[in-house]
């Protein structure tokens, strides 16, 4: 009879060393390629929030320059996640995801197939406030589709922390959910109502200047239902957030069963349960040292993206965004995500400009650092923007 898994991991330098021999080795998930839909695109806007209709609705994208439907560029991670979970070892010791840098070659359509590889690109030992003893963890995806071209690649990184050690260090103990008043929705609401999207109007790279900023969009108070809906369009077709474990039931016994230390008992009920409830529940997201219930940290990924894309329309290509998750994003947080731009210049036919991305919490802490590279049209002959 298969034993209960055990509930405490530790980092050690055995499990350490085990991560380094990973590197340089491939990988790939299973299935290993994914079908495009219709109804997967849709999903993985609107659960970000996206109301874009490039990525919404199916009768606008041919009559852009695309010529079809296409996602967003965040689309991949549903494939697969891009965080460094489903790399495994250390059982038992949680995983915080910590940033994301992810290029876009090429649109995925409907009727594509997806199949990402993936391998470990680094592993390196920490110190810090939040849990003392860390590991800081990187994974390079590729994700190709049927013609195997390459569509993206993605980094990301998270720390390996010891979940009984970053609850008893406290960091966040004192942080508390903040009410809303009548004003501040208000305000929350008409940001809503007036984000800006550029839509089939060209914007030039000659047209736009360095210190232009970006018209501003929020997405918030986050509630546990996008969190949810979340992990169910836009996890790696995962469990909730980077678990590796899909279906219910049998399929989750047969998995914590199967990997030691992978699940927690539940406080009250003592049955083993998911790692990554803490997205959705307070009292599992206090136990590892979280103020509450928390993001995907990819949605704020998926947030810089649509900043992006709503500014450059149509005619413009996001190319590349990177960003880091530096505080917690918990259930009533709403975060407001600004840009400016700070560089242009000229690749080859491609004319770009550099974006600075900050994505602020209603406290008025910066939670999500980061910035993108978009091309965008020039009114010089043969300039190139990919599609």
């Amino acid at each position: 009879m298969t034993k209960h898994a055990k509930t405490v991991g530790q980092i050690t330098d055995e499990g350490i060393a085990d991560l380094k021999a990973r590197i340089g080795a491939y990988y790939r998930s299973g299935p290993y390629r994914l079908d495009v839909t219709v109804d997967d695109i849709r999903n993985h806007a609107t659960n970000n929030g996206d109301w874009n209709p490039l990525y919404v609705d199916p009768a606008y994208g041919p009559t852009t320059r695309y010529g079809h439907m296409v996602a967003h560029p965040t689309y991949v991670d549903l494939i697969l996640h891009y965080t460094v979970a489903a790399l495994g070892g250390l059982p038992g010791v949680h995983v915080f995801h910590s940033g994301n840098d992810v290029s876009f070659f090429r649109s995925v359509r409907p009727g594509d197939t997806i199949g990402p590889t993936y391998r470990p690109y680094s592993v390196e030992e920490k110190h810090g406030k939040f849990a003392g003893r860390m590991v800081l963890l990187d994974m390079e995806i590729i994700y190709r589709n049927q013609r195997d071209e390459v569509v993206a690649r993605a980094h990301g990184p998270g720390f390996r922390v010891v979940r009984q050690q970053a609850r008893d260090r406290g960091k966040y103990a004192a942080q508390r959910k903040q009410p809303y008043d009548t004003e501040a929705l208000e305000a929350i609401w008409a940001a809503y109502d007036g984000e800006e999207i550029h839509g089939d109007k060209p914007r030039y790279w000659e047209d736009v200047k360095i210190g232009e900023e970006l018209p501003p969009i929020v997405r918030g108070p986050l509630r546990i239902v996008e969190i949810a809906f979340r992990g169910w369009s836009g996890g790696g077709r995962l469990t909730g957030a980077g678990g590796l474990t899909a279906g219910a039931h049998y399929y989750q016994f047969e998995e914590y069963m199967r990997r030691a230390g992978y699940a927690e008992r539940d406080a009250a009920t003592g049955v083993s349960d998911h790692p990554h409830r803490g997205h959705w529940e307070d009292d599992f997201a206090r136990f590892i040292g979280v103020p509450g219930a928390y993001d995907v940290a990819v949605q704020r990924t998926a947030w810089m993206a649509s900043l992006v894309t709503n500014w450059v329309g149509d005619h413009g290509w996001l190319r590349r965004i990177w960003n880091q998750f530096r505080r917690f994003n918990v259930e009533g947080d709403t975060t407001w995500v600004r840009g400016r731009v700070v560089r242009k210049w000229i690749e080859g036919r491609q004319h770009l400009v550099e974006l600075e991305i900050a994505g602020t919490n209603q406290r008025g802490e910066v939670s999500t650092p980061g910035g993108a590279w978009a091309v965008l049209p020039s009114k010089h002959p043969g300039s190139f923007v990919p599609k």
